[in-house]
């Protein structure tokens, strides 16, 4: 029964620290597509980054 309840509760930790990469992750996309349609303003980076 220890190691359940320490899976359970490193589960949590293991969750957050996965989320937060996947938002620098997805942030770092964006910054990307900014750069590369920033000079065209183009709706398609804008919509591509929105999604």
């Amino acid at each position: 029964m220890k190691s359940t309840n320490e899976f359970t509760r490193n589960l949590g930790t293991l969750d957050t620290l996965l989320t937060i990469s996947l938002a620098i992750l997805t942030m770092g996309g964006g910054f990307t597509l900014l750069t590369i349609y920033g000079d065209q303003d183009s709706l398609w980076g804008i919509l591509a980054l929105l999604t």
